[in-house]
């Protein structure tokens, strides 16, 4: 017998240590709802000592109140052998879950119930958290101007907002859910928006994006702009997708609208580019008869270098227009020395090399899309330095008064001029290829060889 005590004694120990190891409060009550064990996490909840409290009404203790909890209620109220109930207790902004087991005797007289109090406060905290950001959300997704929409893997919808199940024809999200794209009214395009979401679920593709014209609900033409992208799992796999698309209709007509005034524009402003040039050439001309057409030929020179250099369509424009009024600066040189038809003093001479510099300061202030006043600048200057007026060498000149330095010479040696008769494009060819690398380019040098050696005249090249 005494044995038996001892082991008795032994399993009471360690069902002692075992409960107060358990982190939340454990209790024990009687029929009457009076404490007949608490654990240590109890204990220190309830600031007293196990007992001081043994064989007081619980609520005395914690959790406080002015009865039994409805939960001890139900568990000592059940008819059942073994009843167990459960109830939240909400103290001190704290959220405990009841959960209580009762203990019946043989003939159906209660005998104790015990009960574990878990503190669920975070898990609370967290849910309200999970359901404000849910309805943040959807907040969000439905005062959005887009048009949003989520599928399935399988591609069947598994919602929207009410601007998209607007769209589709139904009154609200729910009325869409289970359907596929052949029950919309994009029907006939279903197969087209199937592969692609199919695309977008089995490549995985972060996010596809496009524009595309359709048919509103009220039989309307319009542009949308689509998004889709992969839905991944926690694992990182891919279980649907996620799409928006929004109306861009008025947006596309007003981009449409103003490109083509943008262009009527561009055209305008080109027509006057091309009319101010024509002006300042026409005006260089009147006042040197003797060089009239020099500009022009000049730059259909210039024009055919360029080409023949593969050079883009607004580099050729910028340099024919900068060829036909290269020599603007003679407006500053007296008509005297203009018309002079006998060779140059040393001083004329220095007053005429003065013309790029004029034409310089002449050009500096307009605004033209290209940098025509420093290529005017810049076109008798020669690639070994021995040029003017600021004596350049190499890449410090811009191509294109590198190619007027050509074609100028090449204009100037083929044309009569008032103290003597042109030396002709052969001898022309000869200077160039003679001072190609030196004073001229070479490879620019060379395209104009190949444009124009061997040729009778400089019509017959162009």
């Amino acid at each position: 017998m005494k044995l038996a005590s001892e082991k008795l004694n032994i399993a009471h120990d360690e069902w002692v240590e075992l409960l107060d190891a358990i982190e939340d409060p454990v209790f024990i009550h009687d029929e009457n709802y009076r404490l007949r064990y608490a654990n240590k996490a109890y204990c220190e909840i309830a600031g007293q000592n196990s007992s001081t409290m043994i064989g007081e009404p619980y609520w005395d203790y914690f959790p406080v109140g002015s009865g039994p909890m409805d939960s001890c209620k139900d568990a000592m109220g059940s008819e059942a052998l073994h009843a167990c109930s459960r109830g939240e207790i909400f103290l001190e902004g704290r959220t405990f879950l009841s959960k209580g087991f009762s203990k019946r005797s043989n003939d159906g007289k209660s005998i104790h119930s015990i009960h574990i109090l878990s503190d669920i406060t975070p898990e609370k905290k967290l849910g309200v958290h999970l359901e404000e950001s849910n309805h943040f959300l959807q907040l969000v997704i439905e005062n959005m101007p887009a048009r949003i929409f989520w599928k399935s893997r399988d591609l069947i919808y598994l919602g929207c907002n009410t601007k998209f199940a607007q769209d589709a024809g139904f009154s609200c999200p729910l009325d869409l859910v289970g359907k596929t794209d052949y029950e919309m009214p994009w029907k006939n395009q279903a197969e087209a928006y199937r592969t692609d979401d199919k695309k977008t679920i089995k490549l995985g593709i972060s996010k596809i994006d496009y524009e595309e014209e359709g048919t509103a609900p009220d039989g309307s033409n319009v542009w949308l702009r689509t998004s889709k992208l992969p839905i991944r799992d926690n694992q990182n796999v891919i279980n649907g997708m996620l799409g928006f698309y929004e109306d861009i209709t008025e947006i596309r007509n007003e981009h449409d609208r103003i490109s083509l005034e943008q262009k009527q524009y561009i055209e305008k402003l080109n027509k006057a580019f091309d009319a101010t040039i024509h002006v300042m050439s026409s005006t260089m001309e009147l006042r040197d008869p003797y060089t009239s057409g020099h500009q022009n030929r000049v730059a259909n020179i210039a024009e055919a270098i360029g080409r023949e250099l593969h050079w883009s369509e607004d580099k050729i424009k910028g340099l024919r227009m900068a060829s036909t009024i290269h020599d603007i600066g003679k407006i500053a040189v007296p008509s005297e020395i203009l018309t002079k038809p006998y060779k140059l003093s040393e001083f004329e001479e220095k007053l005429m090399q003065e013309h790029p510099e004029h034409g310089y300061q002449l050009l500096k202030n307009i605004d033209f899309p290209w940098p025509i006043a420093q290529i005017v600048y810049q076109h008798h200057e020669r690639i070994d330095g021995s040029g003017y007026p600021l004596g350049l060498k190499d890449d410090a000149i811009l191509p294109e008064a590198k190619v007027i330095a050509v074609a100028d010479t090449i204009e100037a040696m083929s044309t009569n001029r008032p103290y003597r008769t042109a030396p002709g494009l052969a001898a022309a060819m000869s200077v160039i290829k003679a001072q190609t690398g030196i004073q001229f380019d070479e490879q620019i040098a060379n395209a104009a060889l190949k444009l124009f050696e061997g040729k009778s005249s400089i019509e017959s090249a162009l």
